[in-house]
């Protein structure tokens, strides 16, 4: 049990390290990095960072709200945040295929934000859901509907929309 504790922290401290990379990478706008050979799904295109480790972006065809990071491990696959809907969740796990046959397994919600969260639900009980005891307590507790960063989203919508239809 103590090397799945070691484990699990090892995945949410890679999370959070990767996370601020994605931060720090969309501040700095203009700056192109390519790490290797990108992979284009049906939702997602997925940039090789390393053996066995992703960064999945938007291709296009739908919003998906988010960046994510696919670890393919030596018997399954991980996720790093679940996406902004069950839609946006299941495309991700279907481009995933692209890059392996194994199953997810672990899905790593780095905090509690809607756009991290909402796509928990696609998974089954062969899936378990990694965060802080915090992001639990909120998901569960906290009205994230009328909260940040939900607000300002539902404000953006309209826009949004009539950006899709001038496409």
């Amino acid at each position: 049990m103590k090397t799945r504790s070691i484990h699990i922290a090892l995945l949410l401290l890679a999370a959070n390290c990767l996370f601020a990379v994605t931060v720090w990478a969309q501040g700095n706008a203009g700056i192109t990095y390519t790490s290797g050979p990108v992979l284009k799904g049906k939702a997602f295109n997925f940039e090789k960072i390393t053996d066995g480790v992703y960064y999945a972006t938007a291709n296009g065809a739908m919003i998906t709200g988010s960046n994510d990071v696919v670890i393919v491990n030596d018997d399954d696959v991980t996720l790093v945040d679940a996406g902004v809907t069950p839609a946006v969740s299941r495309a991700l796990v279907q481009d995933v295929k692209l890059l392996s046959d194994k199953p997810v397994r672990w899905v790593v919600n780095t905090h509690f934000h809607y756009d991290h969260t909402d796509g928990n639900s696609v998974f089954g009980p062969e899936v378990q859901i990694i965060g802080h005891e915090y992001v639990r307590q909120a998901i569960l507790n906290l009205d994230v509907l009328h909260r940040e960063p939900f607000k300002t989203a539902q404000a953006n919508l309209p826009g949004q929309i009539e950006a899709l239809r001038n496409r």
